[in-house]
Order: structure tokens, then sequence, then C-alpha cells
């Protein structure tokens, strides 16, 4: 299932729920950090585990050009403690 239907906070969990007990992966398109660590709570995690569905929130594409510029970042300054993105 790929989700584009936001607010993600409001949709996430009934739908990622709903992939886990119908077998389906889910993506989604958020950037909405509060759906990120939600889908990072350990019940969750274990029942896709157990139900070997993938939940992955945030492939869309404000979320993973920044991750990749980060790891690029750090990668060329390892010592770094803080980044600013604006």
């Amino acid at each position: 299932v790929i989700n584009c239907a936001g607010p993600f906070v409001t949709t996430f969990a009934a739908m990622s729920r709903a992939c886990i007990e119908t077998g389906k992966h889910y993506c989604d398109i958020t950037g909405e950090v509060d759906v990120i660590e939600a889908a990072r709570a350990p019940d969750l995690s274990k029942a896709a585990a157990d139900a070997g569905v993938a939940i992955m929130p945030a492939v869309g594409f404000d979320v993973v050009p920044t991750d990749c510029l980060v790891a690029h970042l750090l990668s060329r300054l390892p010592t770094a403690t803080r980044l600013r993105i604006a």
C-alpha cells in the first residue's frame, strides 16, 4: 500500500495496522516526525516483523534527499556535531 493521503498523523495508525493484518507492505510519503517515530514503536515493529510486513514511512521526496545529504556530509565531516540545512 502506498499512502499518499495526509495528514499522515491521522491515517498512519489505521493504515499500518490494516496492512499488518492483511499481510501487505506499507509505505507513505510523509515528512511528519510523529509518524516516523510511531513506525519505530516496539509493538508495531514486532507485529510487522511477525507478519513479514515492511512498514516504511517517509519514502517521499522531502525526506530522502535530505537524509542522503546528511549521510554524505557525515562521511565528509566525521567530527561534525551539528548540521543546519536551510
